[in-house]
């Protein structure tokens, strides 16, 4: 006999919910962390968090989004406009992370400016 058949419908279900819900549980948590540290000022601790999110998924968005926040208050916006525009090929528009690049091109002194509304970046 088949688990598919041995494990009723409605039980089926609400195991793969439950599965799809403790994913996403543990995808805010990692967040949540990098939040609070943050919030206490601990950039390095928040970046290390960061970088082993994305170890454990390198596709990350949010946490490429994350790592490019924190890079920026680091001062390393070099580094933080990679990162934005490593989502901006995904998400062109990505209205945050338009907002944060162009923050970190103003800051860098760059003449390259960010195009909101379009669905890619100036560069």
């Amino acid at each position: 006999m088949s688990i598919c058949r041995s494990v009723p419908l409605g039980l089926a279900l609400l195991l793969l919910i439950g599965h799809c819900y403790a994913e996403h549980e543990l995808a805010s948590d990692w967040q949540q962390h990098v939040r609070e540290l943050v919030a206490g000022r601990q950039l390095d601790a928040a970046l290390l968090s960061v970088d082993q999110q994305l170890k454990q998924s390198p596709a990350d968005l949010e946490a490429h989004g994350w790592r490019g926040r924190i890079l920026a208050w680091k001062g390393r916006w070099p580094e933080a406009e990679s990162e934005y525009r490593t989502v901006l090929k995904r998400v062109p528009s990505d209205v945050d992370i338009l907002a944060a690049l162009a923050d970190v091109l103003a800051w860098q002194g760059t003449q390259t400016f960010c195009c909101v509304g379009a669905k890619y970046c100036c560069s």
